[in-house]
């Protein structure tokens, strides 16, 4: 019969075996499902990370044909912003956050709009031409009339 210290130790083995098993499915899944959408004017069918970094962190003001780029986020809390920090931008939703802030307080632009659900994200991006943002949906249940744009890495 094991000691209850050999005990202790295969338990450990065992639930660093099941979390190393399942951590990494988790966040693959949850990386392929958030979706950087934009307004059907936006004539960009694909970016890359930096580029993607550059317009969420306010430091790209307009799209390659001149049309403003007007950034919609949702709240830190919200699961779809949390994803999109740290799997698209690599960036912890509070260092975004303090980013947005110096380039509003400094004078240097405005934050972005602010969109509480998919759904009232996905009413901005329609609205407001030259509108981004993002989604963690499945991509079939977004309107055609938003344009979804592929993130390639660097």
């Amino acid at each position: 019969m094991p000691s209850q210290q050999g005990f202790r130790r295969l338990l450990h083995i065992g639930w660093f075996l099941c979390a190393s098993l399942a951590l990494p499915a988790l966040g693959q899944h949850a990386a392929s499902d958030v979706l950087v959408v934009a307004h059907s004017s936006v004539q960009i069918d694909t970016l890359s990370r930096s580029q993607l970094r550059r317009i969420f962190t306010l430091r790209q003001s307009t799209w390659p044909q001149g049309v403003p780029i007007t950034v919609v986020a949702m709240p830190d809390s919200n699961a779809a912003h949390q994803v999109f920090c740290k799997k698209l931008l690599r960036l912890f939703p509070y260092q975004l956050e303090r980013t947005w802030d110096k380039v509003a307080y400094s004078g240097l632009g405005e934050r972005p709009l602010s969109a509480q659900n998919s759904a009232e994200m996905i009413e901005i991006i329609r609205q407001q031409p030259g509108s981004v943002g993002y989604l963690l949906i499945d991509p079939q249940e977004i309107p055609e009339d938003v344009h979804v744009i592929h993130v390639n890495e660097d």
